[in-house]
């Protein structure tokens, strides 16, 4: 008997397909906590460039009087399996699994009118 099942259960993994994929996506490079723990508030911008290198971004704060210069980076992570078995001549059967990780990260630096940092936003770092 087990015989039988061992053979009946090969049958139908035969014309079965199995795939796997495993992803990883990064943007930008991560900025050093040595470096992030560098800032102060009172330093300057070119203080702050020399520290920290380029910005992804510079633009006006929403109060109109502040410049916001910001360094972002994206990690992103997945994986997933899928199992699909034809039971039928137009027919399969299929069971999927899998996960994605994005982990989008970013520290700000506020600037008054003489380019002075006046804020430090970690938002999202850990």
């Amino acid at each position: 008997m087990q015989r039988y099942l061992a053979g009946l259960l090969g049958c139908l993994c035969l014309p079965s397909c199995l795939t796997a994929e495993f992803s990883t996506v990064r943007a930008s490079l991560p900025l050093a906590e040595a470096s992030i723990h560098r800032i102060e508030a009172g330093m300057d911008l070119q203080n702050c460039l020399d520290i920290l290198g380029a910005p992804t971004s510079v633009r006006r704060a929403d109060d109109g009087w502040r410049t916001v210069i910001s360094w972002e980076w994206l990690i992103a992570q997945g994986y997933g399996v899928s199992f699909s078995v034809p039971i039928a001549d137009q027919a399969s059967a299929s069971a999927d699994y899998g996960s994605n990780l994005q982990d989008l990260q970013q520290f700000r630096i506020f600037f008054n009118a003489e380019y002075k940092v006046v804020e430090i936003s970690k938002d999202g770092l850990r």
